[in-house]
């Protein structure tokens, strides 16, 4: 089995570095491997929108994809999930035979979507834009999906969000490991 971690905009990250050791996985990012130093969400979000972009960012992750060897599973971050639900639903994403998509909140943009991998959407408690359950209910009945909705926030497993929390990262990625690992 072969993982693949797609970054959100704060690309990669010492954390996120630790999360790839620990699943053995390959990182993919919007900044080419480039470690961007950001102070804070606001400014990386900001970065990105200016100087990559969501379509962008798909067409990276799809390049980068086609280079590696054999991925079966990728997990996505913020971004970095709404993206993978977008290259999910891809009818040449044969690479991938599963994905889990962690508080991807622009999947709320593309909703007509229909993943031809079963793909897992890991939902926060809130989101500032936009409702959950709303989100939730929009997408019950779409094929391939299942829904976790989480008692954490937007960020949870990112060491540089205000949202982190180390109890919930650990959990989710004991649940991952022992899938994959």
């Amino acid at each position: 089995m072969n993982l693949v971690l797609v970054t959100d905009v704060f690309g990669i990250t010492d954390g996120l570095l630790a999360m790839s050791s620990q699943l053995d996985a390959v990182i993919v990012d919007p900044y080419a491997g480039a470690k961007m130093h950001f102070s804070d969400e606001a400014q990386a979000y900001a970065y990105f929108c200016e100087h990559v972009g969501i379509d962008t960012y798909l067409q990276l992750f799809s390049a980068n994809l086609g280079q590696q060897p054999a991925v079966t599973v990728a997990v996505g971050f913020s971004v970095g999930a709404s993206v993978l639900w977008r290259y999910a639903a891809n009818p040449l994403s044969g690479k991938l035979q599963r994905g889990y998509c962690f508080y991807g909140s622009q999947i709320r943009h593309s909703l007509n979507l229909v993943p031809k991998f079963p793909l897992q959407l890991i939902l926060p408690k809130v989101e500032q834009h936009f409702n959950i359950a709303q989100l939730a209910a929009d997408l019950a009945d779409c094929e391939n999906l299942t829904i976790v909705k989480t008692e954490y926030l937007h960020g949870f497993m990112n060491q540089c969000s205000v949202n982190y929390d180390k109890q919930a990262q650990r959990q989710q990625l004991r649940l991952l490991a022992a899938k994959y690992c």
